[in-house]
Parts: C-alpha cells; sequence; structure tokens
C-alpha cells in the first residue's frame, strides 16, 4: 500500500512540474517581442500609397500644364528628384518604392533611376493614371517598409 502511495506522490510531482513549465512557457512566449514588426498592416500600407499618389495626381501645377496635374508633369519631364521630395512627406521614411511606368505596351523602371530597390517582406502596388494631349501612362508604386 504504501508502494503505490510513493508511486502517486512522484505522478503527482511529474505533473506539477509540467504544469509550471507550461505556464512559464505560455509566459515567455507572451512577454517576448515578435521577431518582425511592423508599423503598418499591409491594407493601410496600400492606402498610404494610394493617397501619396492620388495626392501628386490631384495637386495643381504652377503653370497649369500636363492637365494641371503635378504628378503627370513630374512623370513627363522625367523629374524624379521632384516626386521623391513631395512623396518624403506623404510617405514615411520607413517605407520604401520602386515605380514603374507602363504605356500599355512597355512596363519599364521609372524610380531608382537604374536597377530597382529589392523588397523585403510584403509588398504592396499603387497605380494612378496620367496623361499629357499624346500619351496615357500608368504610374505603377510598389511599396514596402522596413
Amino acid at each position: 500500500m504504501r508502494e503505490n502511495k510513493a508511486q502517486l506522490h512522484v505522478l503527482e510531482a511529474v505533473v506539477a512540474v509540467a504544469i509550471v513549465f507550461l505556464a512559464l512557457m505560455f509566459v515567455y512566449q507572451q512577454a517576448t517581442a515578435p521577431s518582425v514588426s511592423s508599423t503598418y498592416p499591409s491594407s493601410q500600407l496600400k492606402s498610404l500609397c494610394d493617397d501619396a499618389l492620388f495626392a501628386l495626381w490631384s495637386t495643381p501645377t504652377e503653370d497649369r500644364s500636363y492637365g494641371n496635374c503635378l504628378l503627370a508633369k513630374l512623370v513627363f519631364t522625367n523629374d524624379k528628384e521632384g516626386f521623391v521630395e513631395n512623396m518624403s512627406g506623404l510617405l514615411p521614411e520607413n517605407v520604401f518604392y520602386n515605380v514603374w511606368i507602363y504605356d500599355g505596351v512597355n512596363r519599364s523602371l521609372w524610380y531608382p533611376k537604374d536597377e530597382p530597390l529589392t523588397p523585403i517582406g510584403s509588398v504592396v502596388v499603387a497605380h494612378q493614371l496620367v496623361s499629357n494631349s499624346t500619351q496615357i501612362l500608368v504610374v505603377e508604386m510598389e511599396a514596402w517598409e522596413v
């Protein structure tokens, strides 16, 4: 009979240690920060990029050229510095992007100049149409957060 009680006490001790161990693991997982933290979920980042392109599209130009659309003027005059300057006021510093121009046949990198930046993590894509008197182009911005 004593042997049965001894075995029961050993079993109770093993169960108690297992419960304590599981509780400590749970607390540790709750206290540990995730390895990748993101300020914006993908849907919010996409909305932010759409809004930034739309803001440039709806900003009038001083000389009323290019359909009175700043984005069209920046694209058709190849003013990449002006584009980046305007985007820096619309997007946070931790958002990086490539800008592609699609003319209906060809898709070409517009910004950065030589080769696209390598995206890290999830990528969102925002689009905006621009036009002048002879062309309609699609401005495609793929963006990600670092």
